[in-house]
């Protein structure tokens, strides 16, 4: 009786660390398991949220978004407008231009490669030789787009025509201009005597840079860079603001 205790117990003593092998790989299975689920979903929800440069600005996107706006007004040219806090306002000497400018990105250019620059309006009354310059070489690249005045001004119309233009050809953007009395069609010019008159407003904008020293002077680009320009749609906000006297 002594030695089948004495079995039982070497048998029992065997047994339990077995229990407790077996048990420590089940347990290393379910954490596994389930350990690895968890990772897996957070590295999903990580994976679907946009991640912020220190700028606070997402891949891809070539100006942040804000909602802080100031008002640029000048009685001398007779306008008055709403821009983004994050653009800057540039008036001439004279008061009779002003340029707005977005904060600087980079971004694609057609035949130059990538350069760092920014967004650009500019507004004066009549056009002058070096503006007609890059007027004359404009051809719609699409037809004229209608753009609706948020708060026109009294005897200011509604809605106007916005033209999209490619330098010497409609297979690139280079500028747009609110032109309100033409609807153009693909490949139609305004031709290089457009704006001469001393009250037609002069109103284009498109992707710049500082060595480019000329108001209307821009870099053309891919009309499809349009399409995911946050810098762009900004500017058809700050065009949609303005209060033409």
């Amino acid at each position: 009786m002594t030695i089948m205790k004495r079995l039982a117990g070497k048998k029992l003593m065997v047994f339990i660390p077995v229990v407790v092998i077996v048990l420590s790989a089940a347990g290393f299975g379910v954490w596994k398991l389930f350990g690895s689920k968890k990772s897996a979903t957070v590295a999903s929800k990580s994976a679907s949220q946009p991640q912020l440069s220190a700028e606070g600005t997402p891949p891809g996107q070539d100006v942040p978004d804000t909602t802080k706006t100031q008002t640029y007004e000048n009685g001398y040219l007779g306008v008055k407008l709403t821009y983004p806090s994050t653009w800057t306002a540039t008036e001439s000497d004279t008061k009779d231009s002003v340029r707005l400018e977005s904060s600087s990105f980079s971004y694609a250019t057609v035949g130059k490669g990538s350069v760092s620059g920014y967004f650009r309006i500019y507004i004066r009354k009549g056009a002058r030789d070096v503006d007609s310059k890059y007027i004359g070489r404009g051809y719609a690249i699409q037809p004229s787009e209608k753009l609706t005045y948020t708060q026109p001004a009294a005897g200011q119309r509604a809605d106007t025509n916005l033209s999209l233009f490619g330098l010497d050809t409609p297979d690139n953007f280079a500028f747009f201009m609110i032109a309100g009395n033409f609807s153009l069609k693909k490949g139609d010019s305004l031709g290089p005597n457009y704006g001469k008159e001393a009250e037609t407003f002069i109103i284009a904008g498109g992707f710049s840079s500082k060595d480019l020293k000329d108001d209307l002077a821009t870099n053309p680009v891919a009309p499809e860079l349009l399409q995911s320009s946050n810098a762009y749609k900004q500017a058809v906000d700050i065009l949609k603001s303005l209060q033409l006297h």
